[in-house]
Formats: structure tokens, C-alpha cells, sequence
């Protein structure tokens, strides 16, 4: 009998015994971790207040038409900032709102610089509107008023600014004509939304409301045939399901 309890006494003190070794192990873990935090913390603000890390240099790259002064500007970057603490998406974000720039990168280069990364967006277009010339690139986004003079093809007629989507068709025709070796110097909309195209050799393609593009690739083997046998094509209508129609002088 007693031999029994003594066995449970000893059970018992055994069972606290481990909890208890079990529970200063966690404790220890735990007050362990509390230390690294605090000095990965401490590390951390010496790191960030170190002057060693404070931004002395922006280097901005892809730059061709935009100065580099607007950029800086847009990117907004305060002198003497620790480099670890610049929103590198934030400053690329700021960047790429504006229209003129088609994607923005940024990155830190250790110990002391940031470098920005830039594509601009490029004319492809003109857009002639109310006697003024506007700059289109080649996804179709308005760049704004023309900065210089280029050999470009013209979107002309009225109701492009209410129909940007329009805008949009016309580049993806312009560059369309382009793969199959062809040129068109200006594309005309009236006022229902229709449009007309001119290559540069003076055929006027008709593309209606609503081109099939589809229809476009035919172009260089509509010209050549017409072209052998003597006649000079007038324009082409790619207008209609199923059908081109050619009318020549």
C-alpha cells in the first residue's frame, strides 16, 4: 500500500517537475526572441540614421524626349533620405502616371543611389484637331500638343476626341499596314464615325464603321493584281462581309 503511494507521489512530482522544466524553456525561447527583436530594432535605426546610407545620387536611364528634371520632380525623392526607406513602387507609380511614359522602374544601388529606369512613350501619329496637332503614340494614348516635327501619318476629321477608342482602331490599322508593307499617311473620320484611309501612293481604302481588319492582309494582292495588268486602283473598300470591292480610273 504504501509502496503504491509512494509510486504516485513520485508520478506526480515527476509530471510537475516537466511542466515546469517545459515552461522555463518557453520562457527562455520567448526572452530570447525578445532580444533579437530589440537589437535587430537597434541594428535596424543605426542602419536607417547611418549617413553611410543616405541618398547622395539619382541616376535616371531610357530617358530620349522627357528632361530629367521632370522626372526628378515626379519621382519626388527628399535629399538626405536613408536609401532603405524610399517606396520604390510608390516613386515608379508617381512616375508612370503621367502619360508620357509608358512603364518606370526604380532601384537601390548600395550603398548610396537610386536608379530610375524609364520608358517614354513615343509619337506614331498625329491627330489633327481644331487646327491643332496632337501627338498619338503607338497603343493610341495623346501624348499632347506636337513638340516637333515629324514625318508621321495624320488622323484627321472630327469626333476623335469623344471616340478615343476610334483612336485606338486607327493606330492598330496604321500598324496592321505596316507589317504587310504598307503606308497610310493619313486616316479620315466623319461625322457617323466611318473611316477612310489613304496609302501614301494615293489609294483610299474604305474602312467603315467597323473595318475588318482582317480584311487588310488582302491589300498587297489586290494592288499587285491590279497593278500587272495596266490599271491604277482608285481606292479599296474592305467594308462589306465577304467582299472587297475595287474601283479603278
Amino acid at each position: 500500500m504504501r509502496t503504491g503511494l509512494q509510486r504516485g507521489n513520485f508520478s506526480l512530482e515527476y509530471g510537475v517537475k516537466r511542466k515546469y522544466l517545459r515552461t522555463q524553456r518557453k520562457l527562455k525561447a520567448l526572452i530570447l526572441l525578445i532580444v533579437l527583436a530589440v537589437l535587430g530594432w537597434v541594428i535596424a535605426r543605426s542602419i536607417l540614421a547611418s549617413p553611410y546610407f543616405e541618398i547622395k545620387a539619382i541616376r535616371i536611364e531610357g530617358t530620349n524626349r522627357l528632361p530629367q528634371e521632370k522626372l526628378l520632380k515626379w519621382a519626388n525623392i527628399p535629399s538626405g533620405q536613408s536609401i532603405f526607406q524610399v517606396n520604390l513602387r510608390r516613386i515608379a507609380k508617381r512616375i508612370s502616371s503621367s502619360p508620357l511614359v509608358k512603364r518606370a522602374e526604380v532601384k537601390r544601388i548600395l550603398p548610396s543611389t537610386v536608379l530610375i529606369r524609364v520608358e517614354e512613350r513615343m509619337p506614331f501619329v498625329y491627330l489633327s484637331q481644331k487646327g491643332n496637332l496632337y501627338e498619338v503614340d503607338g497603343e493610341g494614348v495623346i501624348l499632347g500638343e506636337r513638340k516637333e516635327t515629324m514625318d508621321l501619318p495624320m488622323i484627321t476629321g472630327s469626333g476623335w476626341s469623344s471616340r478615343p477608342e476610334k483612336i485606338k482602331l486607327a493606330v492598330r490599322i496604321m500598324h496592321t499596314a505596316e507589317e504587310l508593307g504598307l503606308s497610310f499617311s493619313k486616316i479620315e473620320m466623319d461625322n457617323k464615325g466611318a473611316m477612310v484611309g489613304y496609302l501614301k501612293k494615293g489609294t483610299m481604302i474604305y474602312l467603315g464603321e467597323r473595318p475588318h481588319l482582317a480584311y487588310l492582309s488582302y491589300l498587297p494582292l489586290v494592288l499587285a493584281a491590279r497593278g500587272r495588268k495596266g490599271r491604277d486602283i482608285k481606292y479599296v473598300d474592305i467594308r462589306f462581309h465577304n467582299q472587297i470591292v475595287v474601283g479603278t480610273e
